[in-house]
Formats: C-alpha cells, structure tokens, sequence
C-alpha cells in the first residue's frame, strides 16, 4: 500500500533512548520495575494534516492530529522544514487504520486555535483558509520492555514521546497479524 510517511529532518533522540528515558523516571519504575528493553516493529499511526494560510499576512500553519488519540501539534511556517514527507510501499499489517473522523477532527483543531494565545489574535483579524487537507502517516517503533511483566510501548517519533493512546490500536493490530499468520500455517498444514 502507498502511503505518505511524515518524519522528523534532524533527529536528535532515536526512539529507544526516549523509552529508555521514560522507564528510568522515578514514576515508570515503581510501576515497571527494572525493566529490559527488546526492539519491536514498527508501525504506521495516521494523522490528519491540515495547512492553513493567512492571504493578509502571508502566515501559513500546519495542525497534525493523531487520528487514535486526537493529540494536536502545531507547525508554524518556520517550523515546516523541520519535517519530510516521504512516499513509501508499506505492507498494510504494519498500518494502522481506523480513529476519529474528519469532522470531529476539524472541531479539535478549531479547538486549539482559540486555546492558543497567538492563534486567537490573529483568527479574530483574520480568517484562515483551508489550503491543504490530507492523511500522512508516522512511525512509531513498537518496543516489548520485560520488568515486573512484559509490556508493549510505542513511541512517537515525530513527537519523541511515548505514545500510550495509540497503543491500544497497536496492540490490536499485533494480535489480528498473529493471527493472520496462524490461519496461514494451519492452511499450509492441511
């Protein structure tokens, strides 16, 4: 399947050392215990980008929402060359579909215009327009870390955070390509 991957131009942490930096807080390890990290797959999230420009002022803004979790990231017009989108064959049990719906999606990102202080002044002067509207997808590693039991994280590249909405989709994911597979060795079997 052809999908547009959104990934980060410089990176400065690789997904590990984020995981590895959460589960050595205080918190994660009266949780977790000791743990040992053991690298996954890696799996494509799909998020909503919407550009909007300002034709008075030139000013463009660039939302992308998580379409599982909802999570809102806001990439003004410097910050856009930050991030790459790239085209890529992906084999579609590594893509995770399903989440909100646009409209819904729409409302969120209306939501965070007027929760950002710069946004809402500038919205109540001018009236941004939709330019640009698509799906992109982002790699999130998916990691087995074995403590006090063995647990499954994903963790956000694009965000380098770990992402604990969408890995319920992740998990399911997982559990529906086992499976895939095991219908595919019994049909072979017999």
């Amino acid at each position: 399947m052809e999908i547009y991957a959104l990934e980060k131009m410089n990176r400065t942490k690789a997904a590990r050392d984020v995981l590895a930096a959460f589960l050595r807080s205080t918190i994660a390890t009266l949780r977790y215990g000791h743990t040992v990290i053991y690298e996954g797959e890696e799996f494509y999230v799909p998020y909503m980008r919407n550009t909007y420009k300002i034709s008075e002022n030139g000013e463009s803004a660039t939302f992308l929402v998580n379409k599982l979790s909802m999570d809102v990231m806001i990439y003004g017009s410097s910050q856009q060359s930050l991030v790459q989108l790239n085209p890529l064959d992906m084999d579609e049990e590594f893509i995770i579909d399903g989440g909100y719906n646009d409209a819904d999606i729409n409302l969120e990102i209306e939501k965070k215009m007027h929760l950002d202080k710069r946004m809402r002044k500038t919205i109540t002067r001018f009236k941004p327009q939709l330019i640009d509207s698509s799906i992109v997808y982002v790699r999130e590693p998916i990691f087995y870390v074995k403590g006090r039991d063995t647990y499954v994280f994903a963790v956000d590249s694009l965000a380098d955070k770990v992402d604990f909405q969408s890995i319920i989709f992740i998990k399911q994911r997982i559990a529906e390509n086992y499976l895939n597979k095991q219908k595919l060795s019994c049909a072979d079997c017999g």
